[in-house]
Protein backbone atom coordinates (compact mmCIF):
# COMPACT_ATOMS: atom_id res chain seq x y z
CA UNK A 1 0.00 0.00 0.00
CA UNK A 2 1.26 3.42 -1.04
CA UNK A 3 0.68 5.30 2.13
CA UNK A 4 1.95 8.74 0.63
CA UNK A 5 -0.87 8.87 -2.26
CA UNK A 6 -3.45 7.66 -0.50
CA UNK A 7 -2.86 9.77 3.00
CA UNK A 8 -2.24 12.52 0.67
CA UNK A 9 -5.08 11.92 -1.35
CA UNK A 10 -7.42 11.80 1.47
CA UNK A 11 -6.21 15.21 3.13
CA UNK A 12 -7.16 16.79 0.03
CA UNK A 13 -10.59 15.17 0.49
CA UNK A 14 -10.98 16.68 3.65
CA UNK A 15 -10.00 20.27 2.79
CA UNK A 16 -12.88 20.46 -0.51
CA UNK A 17 -15.52 18.79 1.26
CA UNK A 18 -14.65 20.95 4.44
CA UNK A 19 -16.73 23.44 2.93
CA UNK A 20 -20.02 21.54 3.27
CA UNK A 21 -21.17 20.64 6.43
CA UNK A 22 -20.42 24.46 7.55
CA UNK A 23 -21.87 25.74 4.12
CA UNK A 24 -25.37 23.39 4.98
CA UNK A 25 -25.19 24.52 8.79
CA UNK A 26 -25.75 27.98 8.48
CA UNK A 27 -28.19 27.99 4.91
CA UNK A 28 -30.56 25.83 7.23
CA UNK A 29 -29.95 28.25 10.47
CA UNK A 30 -30.65 31.59 8.51
CA UNK A 31 -33.29 29.32 6.40
CA UNK A 32 -35.23 28.31 9.14
CA UNK A 33 -36.34 31.61 10.84
CA UNK A 34 -39.50 30.25 12.15
CA UNK A 35 -41.47 31.02 15.71
CA UNK A 36 -40.66 28.55 18.34
CA UNK A 37 -38.25 27.49 21.15
CA UNK A 38 -37.79 23.74 19.48
CA UNK A 39 -37.60 25.24 16.11
CA UNK A 40 -34.49 27.67 17.74
CA UNK A 41 -32.62 24.54 19.04
CA UNK A 42 -32.59 22.70 16.03
CA UNK A 43 -31.22 24.98 14.40
CA UNK A 44 -28.86 26.08 16.85
CA UNK A 45 -27.62 22.39 16.88
CA UNK A 46 -27.29 22.17 13.27
CA UNK A 47 -25.34 25.37 12.66
CA UNK A 48 -22.90 23.94 15.94
CA UNK A 49 -22.64 20.60 14.35
CA UNK A 50 -22.27 21.97 10.50
CA UNK A 51 -19.81 24.23 11.95
CA UNK A 52 -17.40 21.96 14.22
CA UNK A 53 -17.61 19.38 11.10
CA UNK A 54 -16.00 22.19 9.08
CA UNK A 55 -13.35 23.01 11.69
CA UNK A 56 -12.78 19.19 12.24
CA UNK A 57 -12.27 18.45 8.62
CA UNK A 58 -10.16 21.56 7.39
CA UNK A 59 -7.80 20.89 10.42
CA UNK A 60 -7.23 17.26 9.94
CA UNK A 61 -7.18 17.91 6.11
CA UNK A 62 -4.40 20.62 6.99
CA UNK A 63 -2.29 18.35 8.90
CA UNK A 64 -1.07 16.14 5.84
CA UNK A 65 -0.13 18.47 3.46
CA UNK A 66 2.07 20.56 6.33
CA UNK A 67 5.18 21.11 5.09
CA UNK A 68 6.71 21.09 9.20
CA UNK A 69 5.55 19.83 12.65
CA UNK A 70 4.69 23.16 14.50
CA UNK A 71 2.02 23.66 11.73
CA UNK A 72 0.65 20.07 12.38
CA UNK A 73 0.45 20.78 15.90
CA UNK A 74 -1.25 23.91 15.26
CA UNK A 75 -3.37 22.97 12.94
CA UNK A 76 -4.64 19.52 15.17
CA UNK A 77 -5.10 21.61 17.93
CA UNK A 78 -7.36 23.57 15.83
CA UNK A 79 -9.01 20.40 14.35
CA UNK A 80 -9.96 18.79 17.66
CA UNK A 81 -11.72 21.76 18.99
CA UNK A 82 -14.24 20.24 16.19
CA UNK A 83 -14.76 16.91 17.78
CA UNK A 84 -16.43 17.87 20.89
CA UNK A 85 -17.68 20.39 19.27
CA UNK A 86 -19.56 18.31 16.97
CA UNK A 87 -20.76 16.03 19.88
CA UNK A 88 -22.07 18.45 22.16
CA UNK A 89 -24.02 20.32 19.71
CA UNK A 90 -25.69 16.84 18.74
CA UNK A 91 -25.79 16.38 21.94
CA UNK A 92 -27.28 19.38 23.38
CA UNK A 93 -29.95 18.97 20.95
CA UNK A 94 -30.87 15.40 21.76
CA UNK A 95 -31.03 16.34 25.35
CA UNK A 96 -33.25 19.87 24.53
CA UNK A 97 -36.12 17.48 22.91
CA UNK A 98 -36.23 14.46 24.96
CA UNK A 99 -36.03 16.24 28.30
CA UNK A 100 -38.76 18.38 29.23
CA UNK A 101 -37.56 19.35 33.29
CA UNK A 102 -35.97 22.21 33.10
CA UNK A 103 -33.18 22.04 36.36
CA UNK A 104 -31.80 18.27 35.21
CA UNK A 105 -31.99 19.16 31.57
CA UNK A 106 -29.61 22.13 32.50
CA UNK A 107 -27.43 20.00 34.01
CA UNK A 108 -26.97 17.60 31.93
CA UNK A 109 -26.24 20.69 29.36
CA UNK A 110 -23.89 22.29 31.80
CA UNK A 111 -22.03 19.17 32.94
CA UNK A 112 -21.64 17.46 29.43
CA UNK A 113 -20.29 21.33 28.17
CA UNK A 114 -17.73 20.99 31.04
CA UNK A 115 -16.91 17.36 29.90
CA UNK A 116 -16.60 18.58 26.15
CA UNK A 117 -14.36 21.18 26.95
CA UNK A 118 -11.93 18.88 29.03
CA UNK A 119 -11.95 16.52 25.83
CA UNK A 120 -10.41 19.22 23.88
CA UNK A 121 -8.21 20.64 26.44
CA UNK A 122 -6.62 17.21 27.25
CA UNK A 123 -6.82 15.50 23.67
CA UNK A 124 -5.29 18.15 22.26
CA UNK A 125 -1.81 17.83 24.36
CA UNK A 126 0.67 17.21 21.95
CA UNK A 127 1.91 14.16 24.46
CA UNK A 128 -1.30 12.49 22.39
CA UNK A 129 -0.05 12.09 19.35
CA UNK A 130 3.29 11.73 17.68
CA UNK A 131 3.91 12.91 13.88
CA UNK A 132 5.96 11.61 11.22
CA UNK A 133 6.43 12.19 7.89
CA UNK A 134 6.17 9.38 4.90
CA UNK A 135 7.52 11.21 1.74
CA UNK A 136 5.73 14.63 1.90
CA UNK A 137 2.75 13.10 3.45
CA UNK A 138 2.04 14.19 7.76
CA UNK A 139 0.57 11.91 9.78
CA UNK A 140 0.61 10.46 13.26
CA UNK A 141 1.04 7.52 15.62
CA UNK A 142 -1.06 7.33 18.75
CA UNK A 143 0.96 7.51 22.36
CA UNK A 144 0.07 5.83 25.20
CA UNK A 145 -1.25 8.60 27.61
CA UNK A 146 -4.11 9.15 30.15
CA UNK A 147 -5.40 12.28 28.58
CA UNK A 148 -6.17 9.78 25.26
CA UNK A 149 -7.82 7.18 28.29
CA UNK A 150 -10.18 10.00 28.96
CA UNK A 151 -10.87 10.93 25.16
CA UNK A 152 -11.99 7.40 24.70
CA UNK A 153 -13.93 7.26 27.91
CA UNK A 154 -15.57 10.68 26.54
CA UNK A 155 -16.51 9.33 23.53
CA UNK A 156 -17.81 6.03 24.65
CA UNK A 157 -19.81 8.88 27.57
CA UNK A 158 -21.10 10.42 24.32
CA UNK A 159 -22.47 7.34 22.93
CA UNK A 160 -24.32 6.11 25.82
CA UNK A 161 -25.86 9.62 26.36
CA UNK A 162 -27.02 10.22 22.87
CA UNK A 163 -28.40 6.53 22.99
CA UNK A 164 -29.61 7.31 25.96
CA UNK A 165 -31.69 10.56 25.16
CA UNK A 166 -31.89 9.30 21.70
CA UNK A 167 -34.74 6.55 22.35
CA UNK A 168 -36.04 8.83 25.01
CA UNK A 169 -36.81 11.15 22.25
CA UNK A 170 -38.21 9.08 19.78
CA UNK A 171 -40.62 7.47 22.66
CA UNK A 172 -42.10 10.87 22.06
CA UNK A 173 -45.02 11.41 20.20
CA UNK A 174 -44.03 12.72 16.94
CA UNK A 175 -45.19 13.59 13.37
CA UNK A 176 -43.94 10.98 10.86
CA UNK A 177 -41.50 13.24 9.64
CA UNK A 178 -39.94 14.17 12.91
CA UNK A 179 -39.28 10.37 13.31
CA UNK A 180 -37.24 10.08 9.75
CA UNK A 181 -35.28 12.42 11.10
CA UNK A 182 -34.25 11.05 14.34
CA UNK A 183 -33.49 7.56 12.34
CA UNK A 184 -31.51 9.93 10.02
CA UNK A 185 -29.57 11.15 12.63
CA UNK A 186 -28.29 7.51 14.22
CA UNK A 187 -27.34 6.57 10.88
CA UNK A 188 -25.26 9.51 10.62
CA UNK A 189 -23.94 8.65 13.79
CA UNK A 190 -23.04 5.03 13.29
CA UNK A 191 -21.34 5.83 9.75
CA UNK A 192 -19.75 8.72 11.77
CA UNK A 193 -17.98 6.02 14.25
CA UNK A 194 -17.44 3.58 11.26
CA UNK A 195 -15.46 6.77 9.71
CA UNK A 196 -13.36 7.40 13.02
CA UNK A 197 -11.79 3.76 12.81
CA UNK A 198 -8.91 4.19 10.65
CA UNK A 199 -7.21 7.27 12.32
CA UNK A 200 -8.41 5.84 15.69
CA UNK A 201 -7.40 2.23 15.89
CA UNK A 202 -4.61 2.34 13.17
CA UNK A 203 -2.79 5.04 14.99
CA UNK A 204 -3.00 3.20 18.20
CA UNK A 205 -1.29 -0.37 16.73
CA UNK A 206 1.82 1.84 15.32
CA UNK A 207 0.09 2.41 11.66
CA UNK A 208 0.16 5.57 9.91
CA UNK A 209 -3.13 7.26 10.61
CA UNK A 210 -5.15 7.83 7.60
CA UNK A 211 -7.27 11.28 8.25
CA UNK A 212 -11.07 10.19 7.83
CA UNK A 213 -12.92 11.59 10.77
CA UNK A 214 -15.73 13.59 10.51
Amino acid sequence: MNWEILGTGLSVVLLVEAVIPGFLGVTYFWREKKVGVQNGVLRCAILGMGLSATVWSFGYGVIGIADNYDVAILFRTIGLVGVPGFMFSEAFLYIMQAEKRKLPRNAYIILFAILSFLDWYFFSNPEVDEFISIGSWTTFHGLPSPYRIYHNFYVVFTFLLLLYFGTKWLRQPHYKRDREFIRNIYFANFFMIFSCIPDTFLSVIGKPALPTSS
